[in-house]
């Protein structure tokens, strides 16, 4: 049952009324949300103008660490910010440490099993920052390798593949050359871009590109041998402001968008 106060405004984080006066409200882990009417992840510039980053779903757990400002609307159209702070479960990975030490003792003693891979056990631990890394595409660039991937874009707000107008994402390139032994360069090609609607555009570092083949131009660097680097895609699709015609006729072609995509490789300097 949960604790119905009579501060209650319409919201619960983790079962419990979050404070919206200013004070931060700090939680472990992740959070769940349960509330009446609309609630978005926002950012603020130094101008106090607002930047909806994602519209949050009632009911369903988010495991993002760091500050994040939630803009909530009640059912009554009043508006709360609530500040919060998400930290990792340290003392999670204290229990996990000492709980592999006494198994490992337990099986040397005993001597008839194998000791378990550690490091396995802690990846599953941390699988939660993994989440939020969305599609990921990995090139293993050290033989030149032109096997294309065929890339589709999808909405980071539902998690499915279908987008509209409005709607955004994310996409990861890893760049490896885990399995030379040389520094390499690496550039991005893009063919076959196709139904591509007029409005959807990339973004990385702050710069704005037109198409996938605009973007590929710009995707290249230096990596060291024996290494990995992840390159993030961030993508938006903008309403069409003066012809609804044109968003109708990009909705209708949107589920054959795609392109391929790959990651050339060449020996460094």
């Amino acid at each position: 049952m949960k604790n119905k106060r009579d501060n209650y405004f319409g919201i619960y984080i983790n079962d419990k009324i979050p404070n919206s006066e200013g004070k931060e409200n700090k939680y472990y882990g992740n959070i769940e949300l349960d509330f009446k009417g609309k609630a978005f992840i926002i950012e603020k510039d130094k101008n106090d103008i607002e930047e909806i980053k994602e519209e949050l779903e009632s009911g369903k757990k988010y495991k993002k660490n760091g500050r994040h400002i939630i803009k909530f609307i009640n059912e009554s159209d009043e508006i709360y910010y609530i500040n919060i702070k998400i930290r990792k479960l340290l003392l999670l990975w204290l229990f996990l440490f000492a709980f592999l030490i006494i198994l490992g003792s337990i099986l040397f003693f005993n001597n008839n099993k194998n000791t378990p891979n550690s490091n396995q056990v802690i990846e599953e631990c941390v699988s939660f920052d993994m989440e939020l890394k969305g599609m990921k595409y990995v090139f293993d660039i050290n033989y030149e390798n032109e096997n294309f991937a065929s890339v589709k874009l999808t909405n980071k707000v539902s998690g499915k593949e279908f987008i509209y107008p409005g709607s955004s994402g994310s996409f990861y390139i890893v760049v490896s050359t885990k399995n030379g032994n040389k520094d390499m360069y690496y550039q991005m090609q893009v063919k076959e871009e196709t139904n591509k609607p007029k409005n959807l555009k990339f973004i990385v570092n702050d710069k704005i590109y037109n198409s996938a083949k605009e973007l590929s131009e710009s995707i290249n660097g230096e990596i060291l041998k024996n290494s990995e680097k992840t390159l993030k895609i961030d993508w938006f699709w903008d309403y069409e402001t003066k012809d609804d015609a044109s968003d109708t006729l990009n909705g209708e072609n949107i589920e054959n968008y795609r392109f391929l995509m790959t990651m050339i490789g060449t020996e460094g300097g």
